[in-house]
C-alpha cells in the first residue's frame, strides 16, 4: 500500500533512529477492503493501517505533529471538523522513560485501471488531488525536536 509507504518515510525522515532500529516502528494493515467504482473496472483500497512505536522515548506530540501534518495530503478528509478524532490511539507506559504507542489510520486509496497496446491493464494508484487547506498565519509554523527539523518536511 503506497500510503503506509509514504508514512514510513516521513516518520523515518523525522526520526532518522527509526531506520536504524526498525524493530522500534512496526505497520500492518488491518479490516481492508476494495470497492468497485460503477461499471468500470477503477476500484478502491480501504483499509486501517496500524502503527506502533515500541520503546519510545520521547514525546508523543512531535509525532501527532508530523503524522496530521502527513495527513494534510494523504488523506485529509481525517482532519475535517466532525466533533470527533482524527484517529485514535493508545500508549502503554512500558518503563520509567518508555512508551510504546500505537495508532489507528483509516485510509484509502483509488486505483485507476487503464487497458495498455500489450493486451493488459495498467495500475496507477491516484494521489489526493492538494491538501485540504494550507497552513497559514498561525501561531506554529515549524517544528523541530533533537535539532531535527521535523514540519516543514525539508
Amino acid at each position: 500500500m503506497r500510503k503506509a509507504a509514504s508514512l514510513r518515510a516521513r516518520l523515518e525522515a523525522s526520526w532518522p533512529e527509526l531506520r536504524t532500529e526498525s524493530a522500534n516502528l512496526k505497520m500492518w494493515i488491518e479490516e481492508g477492503g476494495i470497492t468497485q467504482h460503477g461499471r468500470g473496472p477503477n476500484f478502491r483500497i480501504s483499509y486501517t493501517l496500524i502503527v506502533l512505536l515500541e520503546d519510545w522515548s520521547e514525546s508523543a506530540l512531535p509525532v501527532w505533529l508530523v503524522v496530521l501534518d502527513w495527513l494534510r495530503t494523504a488523506q485529509p478528509e481525517l482532519l475535517t471538523p466532525r466533533g470527533e478524532p482524527s484517529f485514535p490511539f493508545e500508549a502503554d507506559h512500558v518503563s520509567a522513560s518508555a512508551t510504546d504507542i500505537s495508532f489507528d489510520l483509516a485510509l484509502t486509496e483509488d486505483i485507476q485501471v487503464v487497458p495498455n497496446q500489450q493486451g493488459g491493464h495498467d495500475l496507477r494508484s491516484l494521489d489526493e488531488d492538494q491538501a485540504l487547506f494550507e497552513i497559514t498565519n498561525v501561531l506554529l509554523a515549524s517544528a523541530s525536536a533533537k535539532g531535527a527539523q521535523l514540519v516543514p518536511d525539508e
